[in-house]
């Protein structure tokens, strides 16, 4: 019987992600949705804080407390609606700021300029910001 109530709650509970469309498994992301991934990776020897990200097209920003130096954050998951008719370059760009050092920095990554692939990787140093791009979504979801 426990079994049984467990699984019901399992369906119950996978059934609702499903239809929020806040799985985290690109193969089951909503049709009405493209779902990108940012990895911020702190490469200082300074922790990053107050990290704020956004993408142009959604109506939210994720916010991180703290990314320890020599750390990486999760992989922050965006889901970006399709878009509708003619798409604005800035689509799907990514943006925000962080504090590092006492100092306030922003960005603003453009990501048409990248075919727009599925995981963005930024890596951020004492005195360096790069940015990596692929569709290899290993880093995110390890299998």
């Amino acid at each position: 019987m426990h079994s049984q109530s467990l699984k019901v709650v399992v369906t119950s509970v996978c059934i609702m992600l499903l239809a929020l469309g806040c799985s985290k498994n690109p193969s089951t992301a909503s049709e009405n949705y493209e779902e990108l991934n940012v990895k911020f990776i702190n490469e200082s020897s300074r922790d990053i804080t107050g990290l704020s990200i956004g993408m142009v097209g959604t109506e939210y920003e994720i916010n991180v407390d703290k990314v320890p130096a020599h750390e990486a954050s999760q992989c922050l998951v965006f889901n970006l609606p399709m878009p509708k008719g003619e798409m604005g370059r800035s689509w799907g760009d990514i943006y925000g700021y962080y504090t590092h050092s006492g100092s306030v920095r922003d960005f603003f990554i453009y990501n048409y300029e990248h075919e727009f692939k599925t995981v963005t990787i930024i890596r951020v140093g004492g005195e360096y910001f790069r940015t990596e791009f692929t569709n290899s979504t290993d880093c995110c979801f390890p299998e």
